[in-house]
């Protein structure tokens, strides 16, 4: 996956998951939602529903929970010191 299919401007399930999860993952870390907006090019409050949005479907569907955890090993390694989710 590339920076620019995280960018780009969709509505794509697959698209906006990703970048969901990529939103919650940085909110995490302490990154605040007006510095997450700007990187990306959106309003603060667009960040905080979607973070809101992930959490509620990663606790509803076990894919996306899935998903989430993967990207969480992916950038920390097999023992995270906090999952995300």
């Amino acid at each position: 996956m590339d920076e620019q299919f995280l960018l780009k401007r969709s509505r794509k399930r697959e698209v906006v998951e990703k970048r969901q999860i990529g939103f919650l993952w940085l909110m995490k870390r302490g990154f605040k939602p007006s510095h997450i907006a700007l990187a990306f090019s959106m309003d603060h409050s667009t960040i905080l529903h979607d973070t809101q949005t992930i959490k509620n479907l990663a606790e509803k569907y076990e894919d996306i929970k899935e998903n989430c955890l993967k990207l969480n090993e992916f950038l920390l390694g097999k023992n995270p010191p906090t999952p995300f989710v």
